[in-house]
């Protein structure tokens, strides 16, 4: 009896073993023996369930600098403009010295692949005359034409994608005409040699300027604060040279072709 018994959960025991077997086996399969559901040939795999799954992560190329040209601004300006003049036959009414406003326009081009060092070249124009832009009269009008060598470094630390922070020296030749007026104040007993001077000492200037600018750039819009130095020398004319410093803060537009 104890046999019979034993014999029949036997039999249900191996049937049961058999069944273990085969679903074990089952489970224990390794994932790789699975048909992938992606066919990408290359990327990194992440397995989920008894699938292998496969994808490929895209990464954007950094941008190559270009040569030639890499940056072009424009900018208009306002500021203060110093002058004193050596030689000047009469030493008052704004003919030897005449600080005040001017207008200024500028323009910069630089070349080269480095992010943090450029050199090009600048074009500037400005234009003063005297206290209040002479509406009291001027000693002399001043219209000054810059062309100058440029070497622009930007600060890493301040700068990142969005904003840009730089330091640049110029350099180079300066001219223009000076246009000699009547003088500041109403005329009395000197309106003689006042008008003689306004008649004679009308001269075109060459020089030198040298000059930094700070800037602080926000996508294309520019701000730049300049200080220059300039000194012009009169071309047949009886006045001796004219001194110029400057200060003047500009706003304009920025170009960057580099691909910074």
């Amino acid at each position: 009896m104890e046999r019979t018994l034993l014999s029949r959960v036997g039999g249900v025991s191996r049937r049961l073993l058999a069944l273990g077997i085969a679903l074990g086996f089952t489970l224990a399969t390794p994932a790789y023996a699975q048909e992938p559901t992606s066919t990408e040939d290359q990327g990194d795999t992440v397995v989920q369930g008894h699938e292998l799954v496969q994808y490929t992560l895209a990464v954007e190329p950094t941008p190559e600098p270009r040569d030639g040209l890499s940056a072009a601004e424009l900018m208009v300006g306002l500021g203060v403009v110093g002058r004193t003049t050596s030689a000047t036959p009469i030493d008052d009414h704004g003919y030897a010295s005449s600080p005040g406003p001017a207008f200024d326009v500028a323009s910069r081009f630089l070349f080269g692949k480095n992010r943090y060092l450029r050199f090009g070249f600048s074009a500037r124009g400005l234009h003063q005359r005297g206290r209040g832009f002479g509406r009291e009269g001027f000693g002399f009008a001043s219209t000054v034409l810059d062309l100058a060598l440029t070497a622009r470094t930007m600060f890493p630390c301040m700068s990142n994608e969005h904003r840009k922070v730089w330091f640049a020296l110029s350099l180079g030749p300066s001219g223009g005409w000076h246009d000699a007026g009547t003088g500041r104040g109403t005329m009395g007993d000197d309106q003689g040699p006042r008008r003689e001077a306004a008649r004679t000492l009308d001269h075109a200037a060459l020089g030198w300027v040298v000059g930094v600018d700070l800037g602080l750039q926000f996508g294309a819009f520019l701000v730049d604060l300049a200080v220059d130095v300039r000194q012009h020398f009169a071309i047949g004319s009886d006045v001796g040279a004219h001194f110029l410093p400057s200060a003047v803060l500009r706003a304009g537009w920025a170009f960057d072709a580099s691909g910074y």
